[in-house]
């Protein structure tokens, strides 16, 4: 069942540019396939996909996500059982449910003065001075960081994401971006955890799971994960919302008539043309897949972006259609597949034990920066038709995003 298909499948220009015919011939003639440039085994089915995320015992997080570890210590990306569970009982609650339904309205204000610092007609280049920035902003806040901050905020970011691509020399860089965040944050955690404030460090810095609090070192291990968690992927999910939604003014349309629509167009945009496409664990025992054995020891990649163009799941895949019946809109479900409807749910937040743990959050901003620019503008056209690259094998964005507005 691994196929005979060409070994570098997941490499070439074609598939980096559009990655869609490659996982339909993964999907329909090597649903377990060996990419040896990579040392990968690839599955690509939605069931297969979310049959990994809900198994942590067997596929573990730890060596796929040791980049991660290298630069900014252990986190919630590269730690799985009660290390993983206790970090994520701290973390959640203050990217999700009644604290955040606190910070929309704030939220929905940055949105909205990022776009109202845009002319009043002409091109913007929206991935740069929205998309990148707005994460950021909204991450800087809830942090309680001062507005003359930012500036080293982002260069952190961008030094952290940089240092993933696995050079070593670019790698360090990025550790010393961490290490200098860590040191600035120093004085505010002292701060929060002598006088407790609405703030996310203070959330962070005093929450006690199962026992547990976290160490100095370990709250800024945090701290650089929600900035590139939360940063990069969140501007990449609005950047490409963007592209899908502005290539069908149909649909826009259709949003200006009854915004109460903006939550069904994100979950479909979001299956189809996600942010992350792949996710990587280590198999912990011998597992048989489609009769081949995968030996432990062995690196799966578990293809959620082929999984949300499942044609057995999703009819038409190819199609953007935020009213399909077949696809779960609204809050994503940790466990995955199909809801008491019938409807299934997409994966690009992920399934499981590390479903990502900031989807709400990053879906309020996506919500917040779409309706800033419909409200602003009355005519918003992408001037070329969106181009997208799959980036690290593990993301897929748009490569440019300029706006004619009017």
């Amino acid at each position: 069942m691994t196929g005979g298909l060409p070994p570098d499948l997941l490499h070439t220009p074609e598939h980096l540019a559009v990655p869609f015919p490659a996982w339909e011939r993964l999907r329909h003639e090597a649903p377990i396939w060996h990419d040896p440039i990579d040392d990968r085994w690839v599955v690509s089915r939605y069931a297969d996909v979310v049959s990994v995320f809900r198994d942590a015992a067997t596929y573990g997080v730890a060596r796929p996500y040791r980049r991660f570890s290298d630069q900014i210590g252990p986190t919630l990306v590269n730690l799985d059982g009660p290390p993983h569970r206790v970090r994520r009982g701290i973390l959640s609650p203050e990217v999700s449910g009644q604290r955040l339904a606190a910070h929309q309205p704030r939220i929905a204000e940055r949105a909205a003065q990022v776009v109202a610092e845009w002319p009043d007609h002409g091109r913007v280049d929206a991935l740069a001075t929205l998309c990148i920035r707005l994460p950021l902003l909204v991450i800087a806040e809830l942090l309680g960081l001062a507005d003359e901050d930012h500036a080293f905020f982002a260069h952190c970011s961008e030094a952290i994401l940089a240092g993933l691509g696995g050079d070593p020399a670019i790698a360090a860089r990025g550790r010393e971006a961490h290490l200098a965040l860590a040191a600035h944050f120093d004085p505010a955690i002292d701060a929060r955890t002598a006088a407790p404030g609405p703030d996310l460090i203070s959330g962070i810095a005093n929450a006690t799971v199962e026992g547990h609090r976290l160490t100095r070192e370990e709250i800024g291990s945090m701290i650089s994960l929600v900035l590139v968690a939360g940063g990069e992927t969140t501007g990449l999910g609005i950047a490409n919302l963007w592209a899908t939604l502005l290539a069908h003014p149909d649909v826009v349309d259709g949003l200006r008539a009854d915004p109460s629509r903006l939550d069904q167009v994100i979950s479909e945009a979001l299956r189809h043309n996600g942010p992350v496409i792949a996710e990587d664990r280590e198999v912990n025992r011998d597992v048989e897949w489609h009769g081949v054995t995968v030996p432990a020891g062995a690196t799966m990649r578990a293809l959620m972006g082929s999984a949300n163009h499942d044609e057995t799941v999703f009819a038409d895949p190819l199609r953007f259609d935020p009213d399909r019946p077949d696809l779960h809109r609204g809050k994503e479900s940790r466990p995955a597949g199909q809801d008491p409807e019938g409807r299934w749910g997409h994966l690009t937040f992920g399934a499981g034990d590390h479903f990502c743990v900031g989807y709400q959050l990053g879906r309020a901003e996506m919500a917040a920066a779409t309706t800033a620019l419909l409200d602003r503008y009355s005519s918003v056209r992408i001037v070329e038709p969106p181009a997208f690259r799959v980036e690290m094998a593990l993301m897929r964005r748009v490569e440019r995003l300029e706006l004619d507005l009017a």
